[in-house]
C-alpha cells in the first residue's frame, strides 16, 4: 500500500511494509529514504506532538535536536513555519555521525503523513487478521 504526498515542490511517499512479520514505516523524499520501525515511528510522533503543544522550546536559531537510537530529528523554524529534518545516524569503529540519507518536510505535512499513516497501518492490519482467519 502506497501513498503519495506534496510537501513543499517535492512528492513524498508514504509505504507501509511488512518485514518478518513487522511493520515498518518507508519515506521516501527525492533521492532521499528511511525506513523506521513501529517505536520509532512513535518517538517521532511523540516528539512532533510535544513541540506543537510547546512542551519543547525552540533553541537559538529556532532549532530543536534530539537523538534517537539510529536518527537524529532537527527542527526548525523559519518564517513561521517549523520543519523537521529527520537523518540517519551510522555508527561504526571509525565512524560515528550522520548518514547520507535523510528527509526534511514542514510539520503540518508530516502531520498529514501520519494520518495517511493511521490508515493504511489499519488497512494493513485489517488484511494481516482476515488473512490469518481465512
Amino acid at each position: 500500500m502506497l501513498h503519495k504526498i506534496m510537501a513543499g515542490n517535492s512528492l513524498v511517499s508514504l509505504e507501509v511494509r511488512e518485514q518478518k512479520g513487522e511493520l515498518q514505516l518507508y519515506i521516501a523524499k527525492s533521492d532521499s529514504k528511511l525506513t523506521f520501525n513501529l517505536a520509532q515511528t512513535k518517538q517521532i510522533n511523540a516528539i512532533i506532538q510535544a513541540i506543537d503543544s510547546g512542551n519543547f522550546a525552540l533553541k537559538e536559531y529556532g532549532k530543536f535536536q534530539k537523538w534517537l537510537e539510529v536518527f537524529k530529528i532537527s527542527i526548525s523554524e523559519f518564517r513561521g513555519i517549523k520543519s523537521i529534518q529527520i537523518r540517519e545516524r551510522l555508527t561504526s569503529p571509525t565512524f560515528n555521525g550522520f548518514g547520507k540519507q535523510w528527509v526534511a518536510l514542514p510539520t503540518y505535512k508530516l502531520k498529514e503523513l501520519q494520518m495517511h499513516l493511521t490508515k493504511i497501518m489499519q488497512e494493513f492490519v485489517d488484511m494481516w487478521t482476515s488473512a490469518k482467519t481465512v
